[in-house]
């Protein structure tokens, strides 16, 4: 997925404001960015259609900046594009509430998303 495109996606999903992210490296310039539920921003409106938990796997990682808050990691704006300084390569930046942020520069991405399955009582 080009950065556009996930900037596209971002967008749909209300740039991810309220979701919970956690993320993890997986080596050799790859990033693994986990969002418990992706839908959070629509949380309690009738349009909610659901949680669905988000896994966006970036290849060609280079951290740009990282201020990041010591406890949980709140989303309040994430957003992606192409970056200015190579057609090829995007740019993916995550403001986080109350303070933080964090700006990655990327090469691919690929979006996993998953309804989540309630338990339901037997």
């Amino acid at each position: 997925m080009r950065a556009d495109e996930l900037g596209h996606y971002l967008e749909k999903k209300g740039l991810l404001h309220d979701c919970l992210l956690s993320w993890r490296e997986l080596g050799e310039g790859r990033l693994s960015v986990e969002v418990s539920d992706v839908n959070a921003a629509t949380h309690g409106l009738p349009e909610y259609p659901g949680a669905s938990r988000l896994i966006l796997e970036l290849e060609g990682v280079c951290v740009k900046e990282m201020v990041a808050p010591a406890d949980e990691l709140r989303v309040f704006e994430a957003s992606a594009r192409l970056s200015g300084e190579a057609a090829s390569l995007g740019e993916f930046r995550v403001t986080f509430w109350p303070a933080g942020h964090m700006t990655l520069s990327f090469a691919a991405a690929r979006v996993t998303e998953r309804p989540v399955r309630e338990l339901s009582p037997r």
